[in-house]
């Protein structure tokens, strides 16, 4: 949502990338393999999600993604933020991924995290080659680094909230026994 709204305030040269990148993430023209129902089998391979799985540190993301986009001064910080997080996705979800085969999860199950890898690392390239010809000045380049930061700290807190979920979850499961 946040890379649509955004698409509506750029240069109308640096769209193209954005809506190839929608494309991918609704399953180029196959709604079955858009990225959410890609995710949602294994979701639901875990217990499914539920409302108290949604922590504060997602929320943060979720915000920090809507600023950049949608609120904050424009193009150099959408690019620096969105670019960044393109471009960091495939390392962590190449771990993430190697994880989940370890313990034996299906090709189906893990289809999401295959999928993101081959293609966020071209987003990332992307973003940041379409939005080139817009950082001129040294000022243009700092949005786009600051932008860059915000996002991927915000992105770390998700997985440090996560992390703080599951060992509160093995306390309480301890404690019970």
């Amino acid at each position: 949502l946040h890379v649509a709204a955004y698409s509506l305030i750029v240069p109308f040269e640096m769209r193209e990338e954005l809506y190839d990148n929608l494309y991918d993430e609704f399953g180029q023209g196959d709604f079955s393999q858009a990225h959410p129902n890609l995710f949602e089998p294994l979701m639901n391979h875990f217990g499914g999600a539920r409302e108290e799985d949604i922590n504060a540190e997602t929320r943060h993301l979720l915000n920090t993604k809507i600023n950049l986009c949608w609120f904050a001064d424009g193009l150099h910080h959408g690019i620096g933020g969105m670019g960044a997080l393109e471009l960091s996705i495939p390392l962590q979800q190449r771990r993430i991924l190697a994880h989940l085969r370890r313990r034996g999860l299906s090709k189906e199950l893990v289809k999401f995290f295959v999928v993101h890898c081959e293609l966020d690392e071209d987003h990332g390239d992307g973003w940041f080659a379409a939005g080139m010809p817009y950082m001129v000045t040294r000022e243009d380049f700092q949005k786009v680094f600051s932008a860059a930061m915000r996002m991927l700290d915000a992105r770390v807190g998700v997985y440090d909230g996560v992390l703080a979920g599951i060992l509160s979850r093995r306390d309480l499961q301890h404690l019970s026994a």
